[in-house]
């Protein structure tokens, strides 16, 4: 990374916020009603998203957090935490080599 590779992205982030500060003064009067939201209809889809990115969100509870749990409660004993995070790091390994041909990447 050469130098300026920080302030760039910085810049540009505030003339953004400048600008949107210059032709937007008062942000509050953009909504005219509340929106209107309903949960009911919603496609299948939505909800295998919504389902499958709840699953995700919880998989990134740190392992270190899981491991410090595990170490307190008295659930493993020290040494075998380590097999367990390799057990862990291999099972999201093969979901991935599993999964990865539905991948929106892999165009299907």
């Amino acid at each position: 990374m050469g130098p300026g590779s920080r302030e760039i992205p910085a810049i540009t982030t505030l003339a953004i916020l400048a600008f949107a500060r210059f032709t937007y003064p008062n942000p509050e009067h953009l909504a005219t009603h509340p929106a209107d939201v309903r949960t009911t209809g919603l496609p299948h889809e939505m909800w295998t998203y919504l389902i499958a990115t709840m699953l995700v969100a919880a998989g990134f509870a740190d392992f270190s957090l899981m491991a410090f749990h595990f170490a307190q409660a008295g659930t493993l004993a020290p040494d075998i935490v380590p097999v367990f995070y390799a057990a862990a790091m291999g099972v999201a390994g093969l979901g991935s080599l599993l999964l990865e041909p539905h991948s929106p990447a892999a165009g299907s």
